[in-house]
């Protein structure tokens, strides 16, 4: 066998791809749960700004009162972290799927090898 064919070979770990998949697992999930919750919990900010704005008195219509909520530091900084949240939930669904790519490719590569090291 030549030494090309025994990196391959050893190159080849299902149980340490396997580990790395359920570690992206992991990851994805997680990036699930805040990307929901921010993203549930945006609507009831709003609603509570909006109130706040109402029955601070100041302002008499709904819409004025949306408009307000909807530029305040509050929701913005919200905002801004559902954008972080989606950008890191993006990330781990690339990195989820490129390990699970890697894997085929491993797979593929194993059986290659393999093939060519029965031929021999």
């Amino acid at each position: 066998m030549s030494e090309e064919q025994t990196r391959v070979l050893r190159a080849y770990d299902p149980e340490k791809m396997f580990e790395m998949l359920e570690e992206a697992s992991d990851e994805l999930s997680k990036a699930v749960y805040k990307e929901f919750l921010l993203d549930k919990n945006e609507k009831i900010l709003l609603s509570k700004l909006i109130s706040e704005h109402l029955l601070g008195g100041n302002i008499s219509s709904v819409a004025k009162a949306e408009h307000a909520a909807r530029c305040s530091k509050e929701y913005l900084t919200h905002i801004k972290g559902l954008a972080i949240a989606k950008e890191a939930l993006c990330r781990a669904k690339a990195r989820y799927e490129n390990l699970r790519g890697l894997a085929e490719a491993r797979r593929t590569q194993e059986g290659s090898a393999r093939f060519i090291r029965d031929k021999v």
